[in-house]
């Protein structure tokens, strides 16, 4: 903490009785200005003292008392970098003050982290905490190499939205190495590692951050997770193409591996083309048998894959052409999701994620047996409005509600692909990864209200 203004320089007051002259009488009335709290015009008259008679020592101290002051207040109010310049120069004229120096010391470090956290500016928040010297007391260099672990941290997450995952990589072994109990960044870095399907390495570092904290709960599953899929996938064979990694068992699964990238390499392309975007990273792909799938997804019965940060699929017969049509439009779905998640990460609502999900499978249509069961479910007013919908479907206990919330979303966003395209989609998805909720986003991309627009699909069925 910053001594307080008034409490710092207590014994500071020049004796000027013993000394006779305009600057003294200039220097007297920065003292007061001083002692009323006026650090702007004390530092100001101080300066003019100065001028008056340069090789005063007294008035030199005094100016960079009064700077170290103003400089004080200026952090108070948020005005970082006048402050940082007004403890600089005390600095300058009093270069041997342990106060001033670690004023200045404490400034830049909250001044980074202000730099960081609030304008996004890295570059100057790195380069303020660099500025502070290896000799400053421990405390001062503990909280130094927190606050750098901090930027490194936020550093290593605009590499990841840049798509450079080995410069996120340095980024995080930097941050951890500043502060090894930072456990945001020991999340980052497991993270990192299980998506490079180094399962071992990321285990050991979520069990580290649990260990730190156990309060976050997101951890215990991640854990648990970890490990399963750790079991499930021992043996695996890593397959990469341009655009995909695939983790499949074996010779056995060869054939099917082979397919699933062949039609993933495929759809990437056109959905890449519809949407105007391409993933920063390689999408991860896991072939498991079903009995596996199961204890890593804890999926229900009736699901066939899923979309977890990695399209996981069971592997399965491909003998008849419709279920080689059945895996086209499921690894379509899920890579959809991949897309969804690459540009929104969580904060896209599940009508629009799974809407666009089922709307971008081969050969989807809004069919007459859908059209039928939508008016059905009108007359009977159990058609719900979009905004009423859960975020996550997920949370939906029946089966029942679950299939008309998936017929809705679908049916919904199909009408919004006919009318608008999918590139403004797209810019829904990228404004909802800048923060803004789905209502805004779709006034500011598709320049109607989302109520509106559900009514009117009502109203066109």
């Amino acid at each position: 903490m910053f001594k307080p203004a008034s409490a710092l320089f207590i014994g500071t007051v020049i004796p000027l009785c013993l000394v006779s002259g305009l600057w003294a009488t200039t220097l007297q009335d920065a003292q007061a200005a001083f002692r009323e709290g006026n650090y702007s015009r004390a530092v100001e008259l101080a300066a003019e003292a100065r001028r008056e008679n340069p090789a005063d020592e007294a008035a030199a101290e005094f100016h960079a008392l009064a700077l170290n002051a103003l400089g004080v207040s200026l952090v108070e109010s948020g005005d970082w970098e006048q402050a940082l310049a007004a403890l600089g120069d005390a600095q300058e004229l009093l270069p041997g003050d342990a106060m001033i120096a670690e004023n200045l010391q404490r400034t830049q470090i909250n001044a980074a982290l202000h730099f960081a956290r609030e304008e996004g500016d890295l570059r100057q928040a790195w380069s303020l905490l660099q500025g502070v010297p290896r000799d400053a007391p421990q405390e001062i260099l503990a909280r130094r190499n927190r606050a750098a672990s901090t930027v490194a941290l936020l550093r290593a997450r605009e590499a990841e939205d840049s798509g450079e995952r080995e410069m996120q990589r340095r980024h995080l072994e930097t941050s951890i190495h500043l502060d090894p109990e930072n456990v945001a960044s020991l999340i980052d870095m497991a993270e990192w590692h299980y998506g490079a399907g180094e399962h071992e390495e990321a285990l050991e570092l979520f069990r580290r951050a649990q260990a730190l904290d156990p309060s976050v709960e997101l951890i215990a599953g991640v854990i648990d997770e970890v490990e399963r899929d750790l079991v499930a996938t021992e043996g695996h064979v890593i397959e990469q193409t341009e655009h995909f990694t695939v983790s499949h068992p074996g010779e056995s699964t060869r054939d099917f591996a082979d397919l699933c990238l062949e039609v993933l390499e495929t759809g990437f392309t056109r959905l890449s083309q519809a949407l105007g975007h391409t993933p920063r990273n390689r999408i991860e792909v896991v072939i498991y048998p079903e009995s596996h799938f199961r204890g890593v997804t804890l999926a229900p019965d009736w699901a066939i894959a899923a979309f977890d940060g990695k399209i996981r699929i069971i592997v399965r017969p491909l003998e008849t052409v419709r279920q080689r049509e059945s895996l086209f439009g499921t690894l379509n779905h899920e890579m959809t999701h991949a897309f969804i998640f690459d540009i929104a990460e969580r904060r896209c609502p599940d009508w629009l994620n799974e809407g666009l999900a089922q709307c971008f499978e081969p050969g989807f249509e809004v069919d007459s047996s859908k059209i039928s069961r939508l008016h059905t479910l009108s007359e009977r007013g159990e058609l719900p409005a979009i905004a009423d919908l859960p975020f996550e479907f997920g949370g939906i206990s029946s089966t029942q509600e679950a299939q008309i919330a998936y017929l809705v979303s679908s049916a919904f966003t199909h009408s919004l692909m006919e009318q608008y395209g999918a590139q403004p989609l797209r810019d829904v998805l990228r404004d909802l990864a800048e923060g803004m909720d789905i209502e805004e986003a779709v006034q500011r991309r598709l320049q109607q209200p989302l109520e509106v627009l559900d009514q009117r699909w009502r109203e066109g069925l």
